[in-house]
């Protein structure tokens, strides 16, 4: 049995959601922008006071390591860190836009193949984005249902495309779809007020605990190994120069 704690803030939205021992999940949830410092430990130590768990008691600590906001994953990155550091328990590394997807196809009744691509934000005029494919069935977990098509990219709205040959429909969701460039894809359904939430990202943590095959599963870390994902590595570069200037 697995007990996860999952934190999430790489966009305006921050959460907390915790995976007991019986597979039930419970998850506090907030849009807040610029208020993820003050509101992601409060809710850390309410969901675990509910549940009556010690942190010792968790197999692990999952968070989302971005893409997204450079201030929003440095503070679940550094959140995570300590309580996993304080713990003695392994970090779980989860893709923002694997939960994205995850989060997508959990509220979002989907039975033929089909095809997802969540978008965010990147600012100067780009997105963070990557496609998958979803197959059909309602058997599977919708985390084993997802197929990354390609690499997590980061681009102008007019370069994002879809590598598949399939006559299947299209679904967006994100604040990259804010870009009216990204329309001429012609989803069939665009969902522009979506954001990561904690609880599927201890969806996806939960795989990797079990030890399972799914092909956007990652494996657990140290928290002395965590590092954020910014995927825009010379604008992170940069942004550090001049923060140590």
């Amino acid at each position: 049995m697995t007990k996860l704690l999952a934190i999430d803030s790489s966009t305006e939205a921050c959460s907390v959601a915790l995976l007991t021992s019986n597979n039930t999940i419970v998850q506090d949830y907030v849009l807040s922008p610029r208020e993820h410092t003050q509101r992601l430990l409060p809710m850390v130590d309410q969901l675990l006071a509910n549940a009556n768990i010690r942190l010792q008691e968790l197999d692990g600590i999952a968070y989302s390591r971005g893409p997204g906001s450079f201030t929003g994953l440095r503070i679940s990155l550094s959140i995570a860190q300590g309580l996993a550091y304080a713990a003695d328990i392994p970090l779980i590394p989860v893709s923002t836009l694997d939960a994205m997807a995850v989060g997508f196809l959990r509220k979002t009744t989907i039975n033929e193949p089909a095809i997802l691509i969540p978008a965010i934000d990147a600012r100067m005029d780009e997105v963070y984005w990557r496609t998958y494919n979803v197959t059909s069935g309602t058997t599977q977990s919708v985390v084993d249902r997802l197929e990354p098509i390609d690499d997590e990219q980061v681009s102008a709205p007019d370069t994002v495309k879809v590598n598949s040959v399939d006559k299947v429909s299209l679904f967006a969701m994100g604040s990259g779809w804010y870009h009216d460039r990204l329309q001429r894809l012609q989803p069939a359904t665009c969902t522009v007020e979506f954001y990561p939430e904690a609880c599927d990202v201890a969806l996806i943590a939960a795989n990797t605990c079990a030890s399972k095959t799914s092909s956007i599963v990652t494996g657990s870390i140290s928290a002395l190994e965590a590092q954020p994902v910014y995927i825009r590595d010379e604008v992170s570069w940069k942004k550090r120069a001049r923060i140590r200037q």
